[in-house]
């Protein structure tokens, strides 16, 4: 791949594999800084306990095998510059 475009959920998505393979361009829009954040608003707007966000979160971290924060634009960013 020369470039990914990720937009939203999809720029984390696109910078986490960025970390993992060689792609020399990322393009992010309306990424959000912190994925802990949208869980959170997720559930709020859904009515949803923090016990259920809270597995939402574990489910996440066991599938992919990584912390919540690992999927932080913030965080990827910082391990792209690395």
């Amino acid at each position: 791949y020369h470039a990914l475009i990720g937009h939203s959920l999809g720029g984390i998505a696109s910078l986490v594999a960025a970390r993992n393979k060689e792609i020399p361009k990322v393009c992010i829009i309306g990424t959000p800084a912190s994925i802990t954040d949208i869980f959170h608003d997720f559930c709020v707007q859904l009515h949803l306990t923090s016990k259920v966000r809270d597995l939402m979160i574990r489910s996440v971290e066991k599938k992919y095998g990584l912390g919540i924060e690992d999927f932080s634009a913030e965080q990827v960013v910082k391990d792209l510059n690395t």
